[in-house]
């Protein structure tokens, strides 16, 4: 078990603001055409942002298992992450809650592994335009997905593995929504990846 606190000074933040007559002037722009438009630029927080979080790791080898189930074991691992600060920080791909566990089994020709994966909502970029609420942002949804791997040694030099990516096919999820965007609204794309399986040989000189 692990704990852990950063503080960052001077970190970027995102800022909106209107494109005024000197911002245009600066740099040529034509004001009947951007005027109408704001101006998203980053600025250095006056204020320190912090990142705070604990982790934890377990790994525990099944032994009171019959002889016939011998190499099996479990695991788990969780991070949470907690942000304090500036609501502008621009900490993008920030995600607050990981979890990881699964099963292994470890024979002296075989070995396999089993990982189901739970990935906490990730906040990503700000969303500007005209008419949009602040504080809305571009968000990767929650995500429970799971892979597995297996090897078999055919002899000390060769062995044949394969691995399956995603085996129940979760979708990734892009949300966009603000403070006050109704839950039925805030899906903005779903992308469907399949699972992914890959076999091979694998030699060892």
């Amino acid at each position: 078990v692990g704990a852990f606190r950063r503080d960052f000074a001077d970190f970027f933040g995102s800022a909106t603001v209107p494109a005024t007559a000197e911002f245009l002037e600066l740099y040529d722009l034509n004001p009947n055409v951007y005027g109408q438009y704001p101006v998203v630029t980053q600025t250095n927080l006056d204020r320190t942002v912090r990142m705070q979080g604990l982790t934890f790791n377990y790994r525990q080898p099944l032994t009171f298992l019959p002889a016939w189930a011998a190499g099996i074991g479990a695991f788990s691992n969780l991070t949470i992450q907690h942000l304090q600060g500036d609501t502008t920080a621009d900490f993008t791909g920030f995600v607050q809650r990981t979890i990881n566990w699964g099963v292994s089994l470890n024979r002296a020709r075989f070995t396999g592994r089993v990982n189901v994966n739970l990935r906490g909502r990730e906040r990503r970029a700000v969303f500007t335009g005209v008419g949009v609420e602040p504080g809305t942002y571009t968000y990767m949804a929650p995500r429970k997905s799971m892979d597995a791997s297996a090897e078999y040694r055919v002899t000390r030099t060769f062995a044949i593995y394969g691995t399956v990516r995603n085996l129940f096919n979760a979708p990734e999820d892009i949300e966009q929504y603000g403070p006050s965007t109704p839950y039925y609204a805030r899906l903005a794309t779903r992308t469907d990846y399949r699972p992914v399986y890959t076999v091979g040989l694998k030699a060892t000189y």
